[in-house]
């Protein structure tokens, strides 16, 4: 019986390979493929008054909803969403990142200072955890935090967040026309803008702070027709 058990595990592990790297595109063309993406959304950036190319990007990630909103804009003015994708795979549940291995998607306000042609999950942007803040609340070193959390494509994620192979093509290609300082991302538990004053329960006061602080932030990013 344990040796069927360890053939089905490895049966098992092939699959998963497979169905990972199967028809992989060269990373070039995916590029190509990200450039063209984006293209297509300069009639409807231009439509919300943005110059293309935007000169800022910021990604909303909500946890609860599974969706991950794309807001660009103008060196001045404000942000304008201009995409909104499901989120396919996101592990663990709501609440911050705080070790490396708690298979946590961070929550905060994070950097996007690297793309990755040739991800194994189609094509990768680097989210940049942790940031200052989680260092400091934190009682490990920061070897022990964990770390490589990405935006990708795919429908497999450990911590990152998956949103599949045609949605990062035109997430990426916006990404590739912005510089790396405006590029940000703000990842919440909840929208807050339909749920204000979500707070989970026992948590340490700087998850509290860290809540207060989203929630401030998200009140900027108003949908078109929302007051």
């Amino acid at each position: 019986m344990k040796t069927v058990a360890v053939a089905l595990l490895l049966l098992a592990a092939v699959f998963c390979w497979w169905l990972l790297f199967k028809r992989q595109i060269p990373g070039e063309e995916r590029v190509a493929r990200s450039v063209r993406a984006a293209a297509q959304l300069a009639d409807d950036g231009r439509r919300l008054g943005i110059h293309w190319p935007p000169a800022k990007l910021t990604l909303i990630a909500l946890k609860r909803e599974r969706l991950l909103e794309i807001w660009v804009a103008n060196q001045t003015g404000s942000f304008k969403m201009i995409r909104e994708f499901p989120i396919l795979a996101a592990s663990g549940t709501l609440g911050p990142k705080r070790k490396e291995g708690d298979r946590q998607v961070p929550e905060g306000v994070y950097g996007l200072p690297f793309l990755n042609p040739r991800s194994a999950y189609h094509l990768s942007i680097l989210v940049d955890y942790p940031n200052k803040d989680d260092i400091l609340n934190s009682k490990l070193e920061r070897s022990e935090m964990g770390g490589e959390i990405f935006v990708h494509g795919k429908a497999v994620s450990i911590g990152c967040i998956a949103i599949g192979d045609d949605a990062i093509e035109q997430v990426y290609g916006i990404a590739q026309l912005v510089p790396a300082a405006n590029r940000t991302i703000i990842i919440c538990p909840v929208d807050f803008r339909r749920e204000p004053g979500f707070r989970l329960p026992n948590e340490e006061p700087w998850v509290n702070e860290r809540y207060a602080q989203l929630e401030r932030l998200l009140s900027q990013f108003k949908k078109t027709g929302e007051k």
